[in-house]
């Protein structure tokens, strides 16, 4: 009989920016600094990346990285208030999921449902682009919600998501713009969808 399978993910703390603990946000989450704080914004340096941190959005952090993420995303993905009458569910529940085979489309609920990584070209000093992500895989249909996030090997704080469109059950629209003073080359990004 083989050996069952288990995910380990990291244990992932959080902390919500409320506009005045910066001091607390310093203390309580490694290997970042703060670059300022104005107009309500907080902005961390993460490994020469910014960040930038909103009042009221969740900074979630471990030995993987630090992100942050608003907080109707947050409440919608890391928030679990589990009730006595759902925990004694839970049997029954584990046995439908498994009647389910391979058809995950059944299940409810917020899930991530479809990723898509796409290569952002090389941006001069304050220019912007579109860049079209395609999901895989499609979603039933296009009213989900898409979220963006841009990662690269090299530096690249200057560049900043501007909007994301969704377009079409497996197409999004993210408009990348460049706000430093260099050409950047090499960033990609990534898109997530959930419903």
């Amino acid at each position: 009989m083989p050996s069952p399978v288990f995910s380990i993910a990291p244990v992932t703390y959080s902390i919500r920016y409320t506009g005045s603990n910066s001091a607390d946000i310093n203390i309580q989450v490694p290997n970042i600094s703060i670059v300022s704080e104005v107009n309500g914004v907080l902005t961390l340096d993460v490994n020469g990346n910014h960040l930038p941190v909103p009042t009221g959005d969740w900074i979630l952090f471990n030995g993987n990285g630090v992100s942050a993420l608003p907080d109707f995303l947050y409440v919608k993905e890391w928030v679990c208030n589990a009730t006595c009458s759902e925990i004694a569910g839970l049997p029954a529940l584990v046995d439908d999921v498994s009647d389910l085979g391979s058809d995950v489309s059944a299940l409810a609920g917020v899930f991530v449902r479809a990723v898509g990584v796409a290569p952002v070209p090389s941006l001069l000093a304050s220019a912007t682009a579109n860049v079209n992500v395609q999901l895989q895989p499609a979603m039933p249909d296009a009213s989900y919600a898409a979220y963006a996030t841009l990662f690269a090997g090299i530096g690249i704080g200057a560049l900043q998501v501007n909007s994301i469109t969704v377009v079409d059950v497996d197409t999004v629209t993210v408009v990348v713009e460049n706000t430093g003073l260099l050409t950047l080359a090499g960033a990609n990004v990534m898109v997530h969808a959930i419903d």
